[in-house]
C-alpha cells in the first residue's frame, strides 16, 4: 500500500493504522477512548483520523517541550547545587590538608592527646567543686546573712567554673596554632 491517499475518504482500521504509520491495537486504543469513531460500514473517516493524528503529534510535541523546559530549569538548578557541594567539598579539602599539615609539624593535639587533656581539666574542676566546702567552711560558719552566704557560694563556684573555662580556651588555642 503507498502513502498517496486514495480518492476515497473511509478505510478500514489496519489501513488507517499503515497510512499514520501507528499499530492497529493504536487505532484499537483511540477509538476504545472515542478519539477515533467507526461508522456504519466499520471504516473511519480518513480527514477526522488526519486531524486527531495531527493534534495528538502537537500535544506529544507540547509536551516534549515542557519536559525539555523542566530538564532545562532543573539542570540550570542542579549546576548550582553541583557548584555549591564542590565549593564545600573543596572547602572540606583544604580544612582536611591544613589540619594534616599541622598534625605533621605536631602543632596539633592527637585523639588521645585531647582526650586526656580534657580529663585532666574535668577532673581539676570537680577537685575545685567539691573543695569549696572546706575552703568556705570557716567564713560561712561565721557568717548569719544569708546573701553574703549565697554570694560567696556563687562566687566560689564562679572562679572554678571560669578556670575550667580558661583551661579549655588554651587547650584550643593550642590546637588552632
Amino acid at each position: 500500500m503507498t502513502n498517496k491517499i486514495d480518492n476515497k475518504d473511509e478505510y478500514t482500521q489496519a489501513e488507517i493504522a499503515n497510512r499514520f504509520n501507528v499499530s492497529k491495537q493504536y487505532i484499537s486504543k483511540l477509538l476504545k477512548l472515542g478519539k477515533l469513531v467507526l461508522n456504519d460500514n466499520k471504516k473511519i473517516d480518513y480527514n477526522h483520523a488526519k486531524i486527531i493524528f495531527e493534534s495528538i503529534k502537537n500535544d506529544i510535541e507540547n509536551k516534549d517541550k515542557k519536559r525539555q523546559d523542566t530538564i532545562n530549569k532543573a539542570s540550570i538548578e542542579d549546576d548550582a547545587t553541583y557548584n555549591q557541594v564542590l565549593i564545600y567539598k573543596l572547602k572540606i579539602e583544604a580544612e582536611t590538608k591544613e589540619f594534616d599539615l599541622k598534625k605533621k609539624k605536631n602543632e596539633v593535639l592527637s585523639k588521645d592527646e585531647l582526650l586526656a587533656a580534657m580529663q585532666l581539666i574535668a577532673q581539676e574542676l570537680k577537685d575545685n567543686l567539691l573543695n569549696i566546702s572546706n575552703r568556705l567552711a570557716p567564713n560561712l560558719s561565721l557568717e548569719k546573712d544569708t546573701k553574703k552566704i549565697k554570694d560567696m557560694l556563687d562566687n566560689e563556684i564562679r572562679l572554678s567554673l571560669n578556670n575550667c573555662i580558661n583551661n579549655l580556651q588554651k587547650l584550643d588555642k593550642k590546637n588552632d596554632d
